[in-house]
């Protein structure tokens, strides 16, 4: 794992490109391969699998996940991303969580800040933003007002403040809206609490944890 800004940089750019290079050869009617695959991981199954009708997502940086999320719309052809991203240009929020929350079992390396020159959602091509609606703003002033014009919500991903704090409250509010058989996905769970403490404050039919990431099915 790269250890100074140079080489966090030179990751970061190779990752994303090399992600953008795949998706490309989705998007020109090639055969998915093996290495869009390993970058598409559970999202894009889910997906193609629920065919859901509206999808909130909270953090998006680059929008690696937004495009895999926006490409089984695609192959669905039904279904629309609400987004909601507070464009992070550092890792001010990693020294935040380790101060509050203590160490982060198991990461040695964590970022997942934006490149200097890019906004949030810039991995997402061109011709897959007819049904993503992307709202920049902290989820803590935007979510309240999002859930109430949202009728129902079929998938729902929580990838953005990873307090213990942050994830209770985005987590329960987007499970107001949550329709019955419909998943609550929460990224980076390791990081805080915040999932196991939704667990036991929800009354939920399957919960599933796969590496860092917990699922809730309503």
């Amino acid at each position: 794992m790269p250890t100074n800004p140079t080489q966090v940089e030179t990751w970061r750019e190779s990752g994303f490109k090399a992600f953008v290079g795949a998706n490309r050869l989705l998007l020109s009617g090639r055969r998915e391969s093996a290495t869009f695959w390993l970058l598409a991981g559970k999202p894009f199954p889910i997906s193609r699998t629920l065919r859901p009708r509206v999808v909130v997502e909270l953090g998006v940086a680059s929008g690696v996940s937004s495009a895999i999320l926006l490409l089984a719309m695609n192959k669905n052809q039904q279904g629309q991303l609400i987004s909601v991203d507070l464009p992070n240009y550092d890792n001010a929020w990693v020294d935040a969580v380790l101060a509050k929350e203590g160490r982060i079992p198991g990461r040695s390396f964590v970022d997942n800040s934006l490149p200097e020159d890019k906004g949030s959602g810039w991995a997402v091509p061109p011709n897959l933003r007819d049904r993503w609606e992307l709202i920049l703003g902290d989820t803590r002033d935007v979510l309240p007002s999002l859930v109430a014009r949202i009728d129902e919500i079929d998938l729902a991903l929580h990838d953005s403040d990873h307090s213990s704090e942050a994830v209770s409250a985005e987590g329960l509010a987007l499970w107001s809206k949550l329709r019955d058989g419909g998943l609550l996905i929460v990224d980076d769970i390791d990081v805080s609490e915040g999932f196991d403490q939704l667990s036991d404050t929800l009354t939920w039919r399957q919960r599933l944890v796969v590496g860092r990431v917990g699922i809730l099915k309503k």
